[in-house]
Order: C-alpha cells, then structure tokens, then sequence
C-alpha cells in the first residue's frame, strides 16, 4: 500500500509518475481541445496572446539547482493549470511543484504568452506555501515564485519547453537562501 512507503519512496514514484506523463505525451498528435488563441497586441510576427486554450502543463527537472556545494539539489515535479481566459493578456494560473526529498509548494498567480512564430515565452509571477520536507529551508512557508518559460508550439497547439523559475520569501523571514528551479515542460491545450 502506498502508505507504508517510507516519504522519499512516494516522493519517487511521484516523480517516476510524472516523467511517464511526459513521455507518453511526446507523440500527442489528437486535435486538441479550446480554443484558438487571439491576439491581445500584435506587432508584426510577435504576439502578446489575448484568450486562449486552457493548458495542463507538467514539469520534470531539477529543484535548488544552483546549489552545488551544499548538497540540496533534488528532482522535481510540477503540474500546472493556466486558465486561458483572461483579462487582457494575462491569465490566472495554479499549480504544485514536489521534490524528491519531500518538499513542495502549491502556488496560484498570473502569466501571460509571447508568441513569435512557434515560440512561446511565458513569464507568470505567482505566490503560494513551501513545506520543505527533509529539503531546503526557504525561511518561512509564504513564498513568492517567478518564472520565465520557452517553449516551442506544434500545430495541435501542444507545447514543450524549458522553464526556468526563482522560489524566495523577498526578506519577509529572518533568512532568505531563496531556490531556483530547471524543468523540462510539456503543456497539453484543451
């Protein structure tokens, strides 16, 4: 039973559930659901994306990346849904990121998509509660979270990309070692 798994054990098959998802989604080719995206603002081949499809977006990679003398870096999951219609150009988004060692944070926020040709740059700032299980302490649970995302569109709209992403507290704690996270994206539309 899943429950008498030892935490770093669910925490595994978490991250071996997500990477599946990604894979299987890689040969997507179904027509794909929602709706076309309109543009907000347009000059010339670049886009700033008004409504859109609604988007189920997974993420694999690593977690605290960048700390490699204190041994803190851990795999990491993220699902993400970012809800396509809008005010304008920008979309409210929710999501949670797990860690290998225990850890996650479950965040809502906005983003919005840049769109030249088949390229997709989505930055979202987003704020949410961070429990480090047996990995980083960020100093406190509210967090705060911005993202710059690329990815490349195909024609069913589906998306994969890479997304880079800062976790800190901005000085609201006594200490703020702040944690970026490296994924590998894939984003369903519907």
């Amino acid at each position: 039973m899943m429950f008498d798994m030892e935490p770093e054990e669910v925490d595994m098959k978490f991250f071996y559930l997500m990477l599946f998802l990604i894979l299987i989604g890689l040969p997507y080719r179904a027509n794909a659901g929602g709706v076309p995206a309109t543009a907000f603002y347009q000059v010339g081949n670049w886009q700033l994306l008004g409504a859109e499809s609604h988007y189920l977006d997974l993420g694999l990679g690593v977690f605290d990346a960048t700390e490699n003398n204190h041994g803190s870096a851990a795999g990491a999951a993220r699902l993400e849904l970012r809800v396509g219609k809008k005010l304008g150009f920008v979309g409210p988004a929710i999501g949670l990121l797990a860690t290998t060692d225990g850890g996650w944070f479950g965040y809502g926020g906005l983003y919005a998509d840049i769109v030249y040709k088949n390229l997709v740059i989505t930055p979202m700032l987003s704020m949410g509660g961070y429990e480090e299980g047996d990995g980083k302490d960020l100093g406190g649970t509210l967090e705060f979270r911005s993202v710059l995302g690329l990815s490349w569109q195909f024609a069913n709209r589906a998306r994969l990309g890479l997304q880079i992403s800062h976790i800190s507290n901005a000085d609201m704690h006594d200490k703020n070692p702040g944690a970026e996270d490296f994924l590998l994206t894939l984003a369903w539309p519907f």
